[in-house]
């Protein structure tokens, strides 16, 4: 775990709790952010697990956004089944989710059904929305979740985008 804090204009704070070559996972109050650009691994599923494990009991039920940058590889079988697996598994500390796929066309398009059939496989009970970009996701999750996001969607929106900022390097 890394202590380092990622903050938006208004100040408001995210804790880097996991970064890898192609994903960077960072904690903002009681919402999880977590983005890729690349291939990502089972290990990320793990990871994610893991942080809503720790975190939850903290806060409640937690909010958690998973960012899908535009250009990222399709997901392996074994990487749809262990996030079909860390969905089923969380889904109870999970207030909402929302998942981010970025970009127009066919990719995207692609990667959104893949989704689709990843939330209808984990049978998951808590709301989710598959959203093109991080202001649609940040507006959705701040009025699905019980408890008002500090700052409001706007706020998160800014932690999003700073989070995928991070990542591109």
């Amino acid at each position: 775990m890394c202590a380092e804090r990622l903050s938006s204009s208004d100040s408001s704070e995210a804790e880097l709790i996991d970064q890898g070559a192609h994903h960077r996972t960072v904690v903002w109050g009681a919402v999880i952010v977590s983005a890729y650009n690349g291939q990502v691994s089972v290990d990320l599923a793990t990871a994610l697990e893991r942080a809503v494990a720790q975190r939850a009991p903290e806060n409640g039920p937690i909010g958690l956004v998973i960012h899908v940058i535009e250009g990222a590889e399709r997901p392996e079988g074994a990487v749809r089944d262990a996030f079909t697996r860390m969905m089923s598994a969380v889904d109870d500390r999970v207030a909402a989710w929302a998942i981010v796929f970025e970009g127009t066309g066919f990719w995207a398009a692609a990667m959104r059904a893949i989704q689709s059939g990843i939330l209808l496989t984990a049978r998951i009970k808590a709301p989710a929305k598959v959203c093109p970009d991080p202001a649609g996701a940040a507006t959705w999750l701040h009025q699905t979740m019980s408890k008002p996001l500090p700052g409001g969607a706007g706020a998160l929106r800014k932690i999003i985008e700073a989070n995928r900022f991070e990542l591109a390097g």
